[in-house]
Order: C-alpha cells, then sequence, then structure tokens
C-alpha cells in the first residue's frame, strides 16, 4: 500500500516538472490542459489532469501549473481513495517562486507550502492542525527549472539524442532532487486502434525512473511507470 501510494505521488511531481517545459497553446494563447488515464494493467484506478496558464503573482507576470489526480483502489476489502493537488507559480523563465502540494487519503489531509528565495526553499508543513516550518538551502549553482532548451522554449521540437537535466522540490522528502531526459529513439505506438509517431524519452530521478511516448512537441501521448498513464479526453479520463 505505501509503495503503491509513493508511486502515484512520484507521477504528479514529475508530471508538474513535465508540464513545465509543454509550450503553453491550447485552446487560447495563454492557457492549456492535459488529461491522462491511470491504469494498473487493465483496471483503470482514476485520472490526472495537468494545466499551465499565464498568470500573474504579486503583482508580477507568471506562470501557474496544476497537477490534479484522483485514484481509487481495493485494499483489504475496502475502497481507497487518495486525492493529490499540487499547484507552483514561476516566472516566464520557469524558475518557481511558490508551490502548494496537499495530499488526501483516508480522511487525513497534509499539506505542504514553499516559497522560493534565491538561497532557500522556505516550507510549511500543516497535517492534523499541526503547522511544522522547514528551511532547505538551495546549494549555490543549482538551477531550479528545466534546462532552457526544453521543448516550447523557443518552439524546440524533439530530437532524437537529446538530453536535459533539471532539479526540482520534492515536497515528500524535503530535499532538491534531480532529474535526467534522454530521448532514446523514435517509433510507431500503436494505441486504442491509433498509430501514434513518438518519440520515446527516459527519464530518472532518485524516486522513480519513467518512461515517455511523446509526439514532437513533447506532449506525453502515454507515459509509464509502476503504473501507466494515457492521454485521453476529459471525459474518458473522468469516466469509470
Amino acid at each position: 500500500m505505501r509503495k503503491f501510494s509513493s508511486t502515484l505521488i512520484v507521477i504528479s511531481l514529475i508530471s508538474l516538472l513535465f508540464i513545465s517545459s509543454i509550450p503553453i497553446q491550447a485552446q487560447t494563447p495563454n492557457s492549456q490542459e492535459i488529461w491522462m488515464g491511470v491504469y494498473l494493467g487493465d483496471m483503470k484506478l482514476g485520472y490526472m489532469s495537468m494545466s499551465s496558464t499565464k498568470t500573474q503573482y504579486n503583482g508580477r507576470d507568471a506562470y501557474r501549473s496544476d497537477v490534479i489526480m484522483r485514484t481509487k483502489m481495493m485494499l483489504l476489502g475496502a475502497r481507497i481513495r487518495q486525492d493529490i493537488n499540487m499547484v507552483v507559480y514561476t516566472d516566464l523563465e520557469q524558475k518557481p517562486i511558490f508551490e502548494v502540494f496537499e495530499m488526501s487519503s483516508g480522511g487525513q489531509t497534509s499539506r505542504i507550502e514553499a516559497e522560493f528565495k534565491p538561497d532557500v526553499i522556505e516550507c510549511k508543513h500543516v497535517s492534523q492542525g499541526v503547522v511544522t516550518p522547514k528551511s532547505i538551502p538551495i546549494p549555490p549553482g543549482t538551477n531550479l527549472t528545466d534546462d532552457s532548451s526544453l521543448y516550447g522554449v523557443g518552439g524546440k521540437k524533439v530530437q532524437v539524442g537529446d538530453k536535459f537535466s533539471a532539479n526540482y522540490f520534492n515536497p515528500l522528502t524535503f530535499t532538491i532532487d534531480p532529474l535526467t531526459s534522454e530521448v532514446t529513439h523514435r517509433e510507431k505506438l500503436e494505441l486504442r486502434g491509433k498509430t501514434y509517431d513518438v518519440f520515446v524519452v527516459k527519464r530518472n530521478s532518485p524516486m522513480e525512473d519513467m518512461t515517455l511516448w511523446v509526439d514532437e512537441n513533447g506532449e506525453p501521448i502515454q507515459i509509464i511507470m509502476k503504473v501507466t498513464m494515457i492521454r485521453e479526453t476529459k471525459e474518458e479520463a473522468m469516466a469509470g
């Protein structure tokens, strides 16, 4: 149970870092939204939505990225629900400014707020009415953002051989963790009767490794960790 729940949390963390590298170009010039179904084998566990919007934070231009995950599973005959909500504000160079991570399961909710300063992340952990402050030093030279050459920056398209590195704040361990990505090859992906021309991306982090199948703009079609996420419409993702 603990290992499985940790996998779902890791998905939300990595997905937020992933969504920050996708161009802001959906239905309006300033926002976009992606929905994915979450599966364990053939069993649907729930869904995840990722969105990014151009906005303002404390009077300056910023991006707001959201990850919402809703999952249900049976454990010893009982249905367990886990909800994850994550919000991150970044400046226009994708450097984090403020983050909120909230997880609810079994009637308990844990919330973490993080304010990013030049040399420290000031955190507030709220659980069962108890507020615990934490300070995480940012090592000199640490770049808390995706590499500037990531997809969507300057209209860059995915190419085989691309390699990227990034660092992200992990609210589960209150650490700054590295994340590396490499586009290994291009292939045809057969999925639900459709054929997609995709790039395969391998991503590695201290908590979890993952494989992504993305289009030339870097938008995900399929993601596999211990569970599988498949790109769906909002109606398909929320069904079941």
